[in-house]
């Protein structure tokens, strides 16, 4: 059985730092915050399960919005 070449036609994902800028100019559309403070850990994770910068960019939301709750939520009554 001889050898062939594998298919060269497999999607080609973009590296890591252009799909991060991606994600983070999409965040910073959603919540201009979320994009300061979202952490290395988020993004990695994002990249890896391969979501889109726009979904990226709204799991990057949804995480800050459950780490950091309204400030009328924390005021004293």
């Amino acid at each position: 059985m001889s050898r062939t070449a594998r298919a060269a036609n497999r999607d080609v994902e973009p590296s890591y730092p252009a799909w991060k800028a991606a994600a983070v100019k999409a965040v910073q559309k959603l919540h201009d915050r979320a994009a300061a403070v979202t952490g290395e850990s988020i993004w990695t994770r994002a990249y890896i399960l391969r979501l889109s910068p726009a979904d990226a960019a709204e799991l990057a939301a949804r995480e800050y919005d459950s780490t950091h709750p309204p400030d009328w939520i924390k005021r004293r009554r």
